[in-house]
């Protein structure tokens, strides 16, 4: 059984005590290299260009449209732009970067992708390899109940849901019955020094998670 800040906004944002993980999000990640031609910035007119960045902007505001299409909880996120040869009177002639996935449907993440790539390929010159490549997992329903009796009894409001986060919980789903319990953060903010949580959520977590082991124990 595993306590943690929920590293998101939902519980803070309806209110609720705690949240109770029914899934971990399954990871798939892309490495896309876009490739333009270097050029002098001021001697190469604008329709003379083959900017790897533009070209690169335009490729992650569509990967942004299909996975909104596709709806939640599905995520997508690119958090790093490696832009070449990074010079200001230079025309990008090469920007790599990785895509990442994450949602509860592997087969619905390999849609999105697969439409990502699609549409790539059709309108710009990219090459696309395949990076990390991992399931959802789905968490112990026995600890899953034993959570939900525990916030019935005592009254604590809670709900289901689940994250978009790699926990532990998620490396021991495989081989043990494994579960996990969010409390609320303020902002949704995690791994950073403005990372809060309240005293009186992090007791209901704890006593939360005391009943649920004291349960279990019988």
């Amino acid at each position: 059984m595993e306590l943690h800040i929920e590293q998101g906004k939902k519980l803070e944002a309806g209110g609720t005590d705690i949240g109770i993980v029914h899934s971990i999000a399954g990871i798939k990640r892309l490495d896309v290299t876009v490739h333009g031609e270097a050029a002098h910035s001021g001697t190469m007119g604008m329709g003379e260009q083959d900017d790897a960045l533009i070209s690169t902007a335009k490729i992650l505001l569509e990967f942004d449209r299909i996975v909104k299409e596709h709806g939640e909880p599905n995520v997508g996120t690119v958090g790093e732009l490696y832009v070449h040869p990074n010079l200001p009177n230079v025309v990008p002639g090469e920007v790599n970067f990785t895509l990442e996935v994450r949602g509860t449907d592997m087969e619905m993440m390999h849609r999105i992708t697969e439409r990502f790539s699609a549409y790539a390929h059709a309108n710009h010159h990219v090459t696309i390899k395949p990076n990390i490549e991992k399931s959802p997992s789905e968490l112990s329903k026995k600890l899953i109940d034993t959570v939900e009796q525990v916030c019935r009894e005592t009254g604590v409001d809670y709900c289901m849901m689940m994250s978009g986060a790699n926990h532990d919980a998620n490396s021991l789903a495989a081989v043990l019955d494994s579960g996990l319990i969010f409390i609320p953060c303020l902002n949704g903010v995690s791994h950073n020094p403005k990372e809060f949580a309240e005293a009186a959520d992090i007791e209901n977590g704890t006593n939360v998670l005391l009943g649920s082991v004291l349960n279990l124990g019988k």
